[in-house]
């Protein structure tokens, strides 16, 4: 997925982001998360989510998950609870 979302092509990148969003990426790749808390998991879940947020906002704003990975937690439930 993230290979696909990294292309050149614009318009290519944002439908496919687009889908993966309406396609609940969020509720799957968030599972995994809590059912693997590893360091690697949590990398590749946050990168995604990173892409997603370039892709569909059409910005850099993805860059700020990205800075803030270290910090982030491995479980899903922490994480809403910081979103609060």
């Amino acid at each position: 997925f993230h290979s696909i979302l990294l292309q050149n092509s614009d318009i290519q990148a944002k439908e496919f982001a687009e889908m993966l969003v309406s396609a609940d990426w969020f509720s799957f790749s968030f599972g995994c998360l809590g059912n693997f808390c590893t360091a690697n998991m949590k990398q590749r879940i946050y990168l995604m989510l990173s892409s997603l947020v370039d892709v569909l906002l059409e910005q850099k704003t993805g860059s700020h998950i990205r800075d803030a990975l270290h910090c982030l937690p491995s479980d899903p439930q922490d994480l809403l609870f910081l979103l609060g």
